[in-house]
């Protein structure tokens, strides 16, 4: 709006800020909502890295924040890759506050039947309450985690000389 200009006087800049403190004061006068802000995730992890073939618990944890007018509202983890990979998962508030806080869960990888190898990436989304509309939301990579195929035995020896 008020543009740098080497011919503006000393009173024409002044009204020129007076018009700009002007739509300010209107803007905070007539209520417009504040920006609200995506919550945001650090430290984000899942471990271990790698499962048996039996599958089983992953331990999922991360950091969430959310500096804006809102609070986080729901923290989840969910893998993503096979077929077979599990839904979400609530995270649980273990330390903190719901504006800042440390979340942790369990997610329960499948057991793994096939030969090769199942590589799961671990997903942590986390939501805010925002009081206007449809909450705003952010998801963050955790890590990767590997169920390990089956094993196939080895063949039987084969016996020479015998008919």
């Amino acid at each position: 709006m008020c543009q740098r200009n080497s011919s503006l006087g000393g009173d024409a800049l002044m009204r020129c800020l007076s018009i700009c403190l002007l739509f300010v004061s209107m803007a905070a006068l007539t209520g417009c909502p504040p920006h609200d802000y995506p919550p945001l995730i650090a430290a984000a992890t899942a471990v271990p890295e790698v499962l048996r073939e039996s599958g089983g618990d992953v331990a999922v944890s991360a950091r969430v924040t959310d500096k804006s007018e809102s609070s986080v509202a729901a923290v989840r983890a969910y893998a993503s890759g096979p077929p077979d990979a599990p839904g979400p998962v609530a995270l649980v508030l273990t330390s903190g506050t719901d504006q800042e806080g440390q979340y942790q869960g369990v997610l329960v990888l499948p057991a793994n039947a096939s030969g090769q190898d199942r590589a799961y990436n671990i997903v942590v989304e986390a939501t805010d309450d925002k009081p206007e509309g449809s909450p705003d939301w952010v998801d963050s990579a955790a890590g990767s985690v590997v169920v390990q195929g089956v094993e196939e035995p080895p063949p039987p020896p084969e016996l020479s000389g015998v008919r």
